[in-house]
């Protein structure tokens, strides 16, 4: 399955990283990431050029084929600017390979564009978990000259089971700065153990931060093949367990179950609009649907969703994004199906 690109979050705006990223086993074609909610800015400005995107997340199982995804750059001055060298950098540079380069040194015109392919394959040597580049458009003397991509890959030892990557990894190939890790001793907490870990809070609701909608986008999923639906449900006063009203969002497309920024089905929704009343969460799985609420929860996992605090690589804090990693079966690995909640705010 494909690789995919995503935009990591950086300490100034509210940037989408992302994953906005797309992980599985061999070549496909390339997924778009995930929108970001309105207003954010998907691009980043450097020197003379405009690079797009600006970050790229791949992820194939080790000794698989990677798949290709275009990046482009654009003069956005008023003079020509000349591209001098287009490749990549970086101790783990071999494992990206640039395609599609036009006759260089290229001079591009105001408002002109040079695009390139960048593909990723995974040799069977190559170590498991995350591993960096950058991809440099050189516009002066020096290599260091110019704007760069970021290049990440998350390499994974096979598909379900015991090739899944840990949780750890997953986020730290979408570039978040999230301590997901088990306090314990084992790689992951025991089954229903009720307890938080490192950076999860106790948040099993959730309300709007401000008047815009809010957004679920998918950013990772590790289970079993077939649809994966997903949704929200409300709240209401008084509620107990059963009541509140639930709503089908979008359904994580079949195939796409060892994924990075898994595709939809045709006709699902990304963002919604719960005016001030506080909701959960809810994916289901066959006849099994998981609650962000740990009291909705039957089965041998009562505490289905942990929820983190969103931070960009560098560590700064994500004004009102949070990571919700939900488990759907009992290995308690929290990577089943993973999202990126924005605009929202633990419900009081």
């Amino acid at each position: 399955m494909p690789p995919v690109h995503a935009s990591p979050l950086r300490p100034c705006l509210l940037v989408l990283l992302g994953l906005l990223g797309a992980c599985a086993a061999p070549a496909a074609t390339v997924k778009p990431a995930a929108a970001p909610p309105p207003g954010t800015e998907v691009e980043k400005m450097r020197e003379q050029l405009q690079v797009s995107p600006w970050d790229l997340v791949f992820c194939a199982a080790r000794g698989a084929a990677g798949g290709d995804e275009s990046v482009s750059a654009r003069n956005l001055t008023a003079e020509p600017v000349e591209v001098r060298a287009i490749f990549v950098t970086g101790e783990e540079a071999g494992l990206f390979r640039v395609g599609g380069l036009p006759p260089l040194p290229v001079t591009l015109a105001p408002k002109g564009t040079a695009s390139v392919s960048i593909t990723f394959a995974a040799p069977a040597s190559a170590s498991l978990g995350v591993h960096r580049a950058l991809l440099r458009f050189q516009t002066g003397p020096t290599p260091d000259d110019g704007p760069g991509v970021d290049l990440a890959a998350l390499v994974t030892l096979g598909r379900e089971g015991s090739g899944e990557p840990p949780l750890e990894q997953v986020v730290e190939a979408l570039g978040f700065a999230v301590d997901v890790r088990s306090a314990d001793p084992a790689p992951q907490p025991a089954p229903d153990d009720g307890r938080r870990h490192n950076d999860e809070i106790d948040a099993p609701l959730f309300q709007r931060a401000s008047a815009a909608p809010v957004a679920v986008n998918p950013v990772a999923r590790f289970s079993p093949d077939g649809a994966l639906p997903f949704g929200h449900y409300e709240i209401a006063p008084g509620a107990v367990a059963a009541d509140g009203a639930s709503h089908e969002m979008a359904r994580l497309a079949a195939g796409q179950n060892q994924t990075l920024n898994p595709d939809l089905e045709p006709g699902g929704q990304t963002s919604f609009d719960p005016g001030d009343a506080p909701f959960g969460l809810w994916v289901r799985s066959g006849k099994r649907t998981l609650y962000s609420e740990d009291a909705r929860n039957g089965g041998l996992i009562k505490h289905a969703a942990r929820v983190f605090p969103l931070r960009a690589r560098g560590g700064s804090p994500v004004p009102n994004a949070y990571l919700i990693a939900f488990e759907l079966g009992n290995d308690a690995d929290y990577q089943d199906s993973v999202f990126v909640l924005w605009n929202v705010k633990p419900a009081k």
